[in-house]
């Protein structure tokens, strides 16, 4: 099925609002051994979500990575106000309990999950019809009063389902912050980098107020934020809160995290975020990736950005179904990153990646990096140590008049030699928004493009030769 008729089959499923009058009991065990009774929990006037998913359904796996259900788990489930339970229930029969475990599948279902999970080795077609009738994944809300489905929600739309959840009349008035933590959570870095928090609402109440407290292992606060916002239930708030930076001797450094307000779950006000000092790198890095078929043109790509920001090598497209192998090289000290991004959002599910150094330290290998993907690493070289592929040779150079711009850019270029280059206006993402050809008539000159169609913004110049490329960081405002 391609992605075009599945996105129109999941909006359809998430529009879907008609109620079945009374729904079959559950009895089932789940893969820790416990019997779980679906009558027995609506009784006890908790809301339940019946989930049906299987192991080779790549939407259930980016539902799954979504984190959605665990959030709103987080909140109303057992450690919570106890309000709500979610069965999750491999659909297919057929499917191995390894397979929940990773082995065969696109990876481990119960990491990170603490709602039950169950793989049974049979479902009745009563069973299908009812939770599952136009096929996988197929969330269901369930009331406790009249034991009816009055929904099946699309779990990318956390606010959505905080509402439709109160649509039960048994949850209403919480109060709930939780704090994203990044699905990196051992972050490693070699530049003061901004220590950027995001606080989630889950509860039902809008929020007004927001406080986050970070201190250091010694107790010593390195930032106490509070603001006024408005915080709607299902979205969240971004704090900066300042630059952080590991010293080159400091391997481990642990951030405490912890949300001020007061509400109706403290068990998930806190959270630790543990910093690490990035790979350091003496010579080349190798690159192999593997696609899967959900690669649309021009839609996933990677690059090299040193520690101004700049991109230091060209932007490279992938393409679905094919695999690359690139030896990686820079020439310069500095701490640099590599970043990939995929304008779909769900990254090679179905594929592979693998970013190591010749010793054969892993850097990157997240396939599921969703949107963008990113890691850092520190070049400890030198130019005798390894032959630059992404440094222009010597005898180029661009310089911008200003790097504040409002209708033209203006550029001075250096060439050795009379040759045609290429000028590009890349965005932050990577991608190419102007592009142009010029012929010089003097190996330095001056040159000028537009860029008044440009969103206001941060962007970059680059300066592309059959020798090289070089890149300049610029702001349209």
């Amino acid at each position: 099925m391609n992605k075009i008729l599945l996105f129109f089959i999941l909006i359809n499923f998430s529009l879907n609002l008609s109620a079945f009058q009374g729904v079959p009991n559950i009895i089932l065990t789940d893969i820790q051994g416990n019997e779980r009774n679906l009558y027995k929990n609506l009784d006890e006037g908790k809301v339940v979500i019946v989930d049906v998913f299987t192991t080779w359904c790549t939407t259930c796996w980016e539902n799954h990575n979504n984190f959605a259900m665990q959030r709103l788990y987080n909140t109303y489930g057992p450690n919570g106000t106890q309000q709500l339970e979610i069965f999750f229930i491999e659909g297919d029969s057929e499917t191995d309990l390894k397979e929940i475990y990773g082995d065969g599948s696109f990876g481990d279902w119960t990491e990170d999950q603490t709602y039950p999970i169950f793989s049974p080795t049979t479902l009745d077609y009563e069973f299908l019809k009812v939770f599952a009738p136009d096929g996988v994944p197929t969330s269901n809300v369930i009331c406790p009063q009249n034991k009816d489905i009055i929904a099946d929600i699309y779990q990318n739309n956390l606010s959505e389902i905080i509402d439709i959840i109160q649509r039960c009349n048994t949850i209403s008035n919480v109060k709930d912050l939780q704090i994203l933590k990044p699905l990196d959570s051992d972050l490693a870095i070699c530049k003061p980098t901004d220590l950027v928090v995001d606080v989630l609402n889950t509860g039902t109440n809008p929020i007004k107020y927001l406080s986050l407290i970070a201190t250091l292992e010694d107790g010593s606060v390195f930032k106490d934020h509070s603001c006024e916002v408005d915080l709607q239930p299902g979205f969240s708030h971004l704090f900066n809160m300042g630059e952080f930076e590991i010293s080159d001797n400091v391997e481990i450094k642990t951030v405490n995290l912890n949300i001020g307000n007061i509400d109706d779950v403290a068990s998930n006000n806190h959270e630790n975020l543990i910093f690490k000092h990035a790979e350091p790198v003496t010579n080349k890095l190798t690159l192999r990736v593997k696609t899967d078929r959900w690669v649309e043109k021009d839609a996933t790509r990677w690059w090299i950005e040193n520690s101004a920001g700049d991109i230091v090598g060209s932007v490279n497209y992938l393409t679905n179904e094919t695999e690359i192998i690139e030896e990686i090289a820079v020439e310069n000290n500095d701490c640099f990153t590599f970043i990939i991004v995929d304008d779909y959002g769900d990254g090679f599910v179905l594929g592979e990646i693998e970013l190591k150094t010749e010793e054969g330290n892993v850097i990157f290998d997240d396939t599921n990096f969703r949107y963008r993907g990113e890691a850092n690493f520190e070049f400890l070289g030198s130019s005798t140590t390894t032959a630059s592929v992404l440094d222009i040779s010597k005898g180029y150079d661009l310089y911008l008049l200003s790097n504040l711009v409002k209708h033209e850019l203006e550029a001075k270029i250096l060439l050795p030699n009379l040759q045609n280059i290429q000028l590009h206006v890349i965005d932050l993402n990577g991608r190419i928004i102007i592009s142009k050809n010029v012929t010089p008539s003097d190996t330095k000159f001056s040159h000028s493009l537009n860029v008044q169609v440009l969103q206001d913004g941060i962007y970059f110049l680059q300066l592309a030769t059959e020798q090289g490329i070089l890149t300049k960081k610029f702001i349209k405002h």
